[in-house]
């Protein structure tokens, strides 16, 4: 623990905290040192800020005190968040402090902050240790002693010194719940003020994850472009004679059969009354015939073929006279 007492600050040649004389309506209130029978613990019920000026608080509070109580600030000591030890007015003169006819035979310290609302700080709780330890210790001057460290409740009807500090004061009794109240208790508002304070290790960096590295982005300028294959463009079809697909193509339409030139030529002439009669003298002819080499030949195949060669041209003949037999 930090030893605050040692570094505690003489503020009581400051004319403003302090005036030389400070005349009262009722005097200077200069009192023996051997009268001082208790110690009162206040706050000041100001919020207490994290990072402030003291002295400059002390004055604004002071200037409330002049308007309403007496010339200067109305505690012998005060106490900032950094556990800062202020003696602000000597022993021995007595303040307005805690609204009774004790105000003669009290010794006032108060802590910064409103106690009501805000916790004190570590730091404040073990200054006010050291002080009262040493007061009630080290000063046979005046019998204040343990027992008399009382909150300034205790004198008269007021709420100070709050809810978070009185609680603290009212059991003290002696050295050890002194020690049991105000030591160890709270969090440190500035622990880097702190003997032995050690600034915390940072976190080891964190381990770097390699990252894959995109592929570079070619410019399209620079990308090869496939040679272009010309498409073969479909054939032209006619609207009226386009192809369904083969599994849908229907059967070719029948075609009428066309007649030679030379049979026409044929048909023509034996469609004449000279045609007729050439008809009739070959008809004539070919009977004949037959018979000649039926009589004469006996080579069956031969005459198979000569009959089938008369037919023929009879079949021939007769198919040209008519146009509507089929040529086959």
């Amino acid at each position: 623990m930090k030893n605050y007492l040692a570094e505690a600050i003489d503020l009581t040649g400051d004319s403003y905290l302090n005036p030389v004389p400070a005349v009262y309506d009722n005097g200077q209130h200069p009192r023996n040192i051997n009268q001082i029978t208790s110690i009162s613990i206040h706050h000041d019920a100001s919020f207490r800020e994290h990072d402030y000026d003291s002295v400059a608080r002390y004055h604004s509070e002071a200037a409330g005190h002049y308007s309403r109580l007496g010339p200067g600030l109305q505690y012998h000591y005060k106490i900032d968040n950094v556990g800062q030890i202020f003696q602000i007015r000597p022993l021995t003169t007595w303040l307005y402090s805690v609204g009774s006819f004790e105000n003669v035979t009290t010794m006032a310290i108060c802590l910064d902050g409103n106690f009501e609302f805000q916790q004190p700080t570590r730091e404040q709780l073990e200054a006010l240790y050291q002080l009262i330890e040493n007061l009630c210790t080290q000063h046979p001057e005046f019998p204040a002693t343990w027992p008399d460290v009382r909150s300034h409740n205790d004198f008269s009807a007021t709420a100070c010194s709050g809810a978070n500090l009185r609680d603290r004061i009212l059991p003290i009794q002696d050295q050890v719940s002194a020690q049991a109240q105000l030591l160890n208790v709270g969090e440190y508002d500035w622990p880097t003020y702190q003997p032995g304070y050690q600034v915390p290790t940072p976190p080891p960096p964190a381990v770097a994850v390699p990252v894959k590295t995109p592929d570079p982005i070619v410019p399209a300028s620079t990308v090869p472009t496939p040679p272009v294959v010309p498409a073969t463009p479909p054939p032209i079809v006619e609207p009226d004679k386009q192809t369904p697909c083969a599994s849908e193509a229907p059967s070719p339409a029948p075609t009428q059969p066309t007649t030679p030139n030379w049979m026409q030529q044929l048909r023509d002439f034996f469609g004449t009354t000279q045609g007729r009669t050439v008809l009739g003298v070959l008809a004539t002819g070919i009977a004949p015939a037959l018979m000649y080499l039926q009589h004469f030949q006996t080579d069956n195949a031969l005459l198979a073929a000569a009959v089938l060669a008369a037919v023929t041209l009879l079949n021939t003949v007769k198919d040209a006279l008519n146009p509507n037999v089929p040529n086959k």
